[in-house]
């Protein structure tokens, strides 16, 4: 799972921020952003093929296929192509 913390593409900053992508959205979403939050201790940006940062985020998810689903849910809409981890304080690309 993830959750969207910073929109830097939008003008208000706020489409996408706190957006999260689960298997069940049965919850209010604050409580379930706040509720998920915790587990989610490994922090992210989506980048486009210019290296622009789109999103910043966190996931719980680092060291298996599951690291990808961030950028596989905005890719097709929001044209984002790579995904980079803060790893030992240095961005790194998967």
């Amino acid at each position: 799972m993830f959750i969207i913390t910073k929109d830097l593409i939008n003008s208000m900053g706020e489409k996408h921020t706190g957006c999260c992508f689960v298997s069940t959205m049965s919850d209010d979403k604050r409580a379930l952003i706040a509720r998920l939050r915790p587990a989610c201790v490994h922090k992210f940006r989506l980048l486009d093929d210019d290296s622009i940062v789109y999103l910043y985020g966190l996931c719980n998810h680092f060291n298996d296929e599951r690291a990808f689903q961030p950028l596989d849910f905005y890719m097709y809409d929001l044209g984002v192509t790579s995904i980079e981890y803060r790893v030992n304080g240095v961005w790194s690309k998967l």
